[in-house]
């Protein structure tokens, strides 16, 4: 079969992409077939994910021994993967994903073409564990920024209710293997904010904790993060529910904000607020949140909490207050201060717990950090 170059600085031949025309290994990277379909249920119980399907690659086989310690003793250790006495060598890596290879592979033959100016927060993630598991981390130093700028990316749009957990899953990965702590910690804050306690069967959520979340934390070392994550988020919502409690349900006794005044005028006040947050809750088609403890339980395990702060500013935004000397008694501003709280209150508790950033944590994040000097 004739050689078609690919533009890229590799020459494909077949499915076989040529990194080194001298090459003397050929990589059989993936799976050859790709896995069977299963149904949805047994792919989240088994936390599996398919298999890339393989691709080759021809590669030398003095540079990757010179591209990491894990690649010299693969190679000419005492194993399947060293050079046989006759024929090809060829080394299988089944579980390696062929596109994150590629870039890998690229590097170290000085194929920069084939390396992406840009990179999605998962690719970075996925590109990142596989240079860490074959010890190349080192190597990526020149393309940090692009690591860290996919990283920054997610930073500015954290807050938005339509990004899915997939997204910040793998923030907390590409952080953990880059070593920056402060990106680690705020997105395990954005984990806690849109988590659903039973990450299976969650329905009220736009987006579910995925099935994959379990291996890819497992696989990143990281499989401590899951029930904490779902710890800090159930306190969250307790926190959220109670919020609105003090607000609604205690207006039942007098709350009214302006001292110096009748008691027909501050229950006319709490009439008011309340009267504009159940107008809102009409106009919006939010329900009320439950009052009882155990109408509670059933009702908030339904929802992740982003879900529930927007809520509680639908029904507490746009009410107009009795008159201008009450203007402190509606509830907007008092939400807001809640919010920033929270978000205090939840990071420090995420800063604090060992079982996320324990000592050892702690080193492996320097560690990785030194890697990129």
């Amino acid at each position: 079969m004739a050689n078609i170059n690919t533009g890229l600085g590799a020459t494909e031949v077949g499915t076989l992409t040529v990194m080194d025309p001298d090459g003397d290994l050929i990589l059989h990277v993936g799976s050859p077939e790709p896995e069977p379909k299963q149904g949805l249920r047994m792919a989240i119980f088994q936390h599996s994910k398919p298999n890339p399907v393989m691709e080759k690659f021809k590669v030398c086989s003095a540079t990757l021994r010179r591209s990491s310690p894990v690649w010299k003793a693969m190679l000419t250790g005492p194993w399947i993967e060293a050079q046989p006495a006759t024929g090809d060598w060829v080394v299988q890596l089944s579980n390696d994903s062929p596109k994150d290879m590629r870039v890998l592979l690229a590097i170290v033959h000085g194929r920069f073409r084939l390396v992406p100016d840009d990179l999605s927060i998962e690719d970075t993630a996925d590109i990142l564990q596989l240079a860490d598991k074959h010890d190349m981390m080192s190597l990526l130093r020149p393309w940090h920024w692009i690591f860290v700028r996919s990283l920054q990316s997610l930073q500015d749009h954290i807050s938005e209710r339509e990004r899915c957990e997939i997204d910040h899953v793998a923030a907390v990965r590409a952080a953990w293997f880059l070593g920056l702590e402060d990106i680690l910690s705020q997105q395990l804050w954005a984990l806690v904010l849109i988590t659903v306690p039973d990450w299976i069967n969650g329905l009220a959520s736009r987006c579910k904790f995925p099935a994959t979340v379990t291996s890819k934390l497992r696989e990143s070392g990281l499989e401590d993060l899951e029930d904490i994550i779902l710890e800090l988020r159930d306190t969250l919502v307790y926190r959220i529910s109670w919020f609105y409690k003090d607000e609604m349900y205690r207006r039942k006794s007098d709350v009214c904000q302006v001292g110096d005044i009748g008691e027909h005028e501050k229950k006319l006040c709490n009439q008011v607020v309340v009267g504009g947050v159940f107008l809102n809750h009409v106009r919006t088609e939010i329900p009320p949140f439950p009052e009882g403890a155990e109408e509670e339980g059933e009702r908030m395990g339904d929802y992740n909490a982003a879900d529930l702060l927007y809520q509680l500013r639908e029904v507490f935004s746009k009410i107009t207050p009795l008159s201008n000397v009450h203007r402190n008694c509606v509830i907007d501003q008092k939400l807001a201060a809640f919010e920033e709280e929270l978000k205090s209150q939840i990071v420090q508790d995420v800063l604090e717990r060992e079982t996320i950033l324990s000592p050892a944590h702690t080193q492996r994040l320097a560690e990785q950090r030194q890697k990129f000097n």
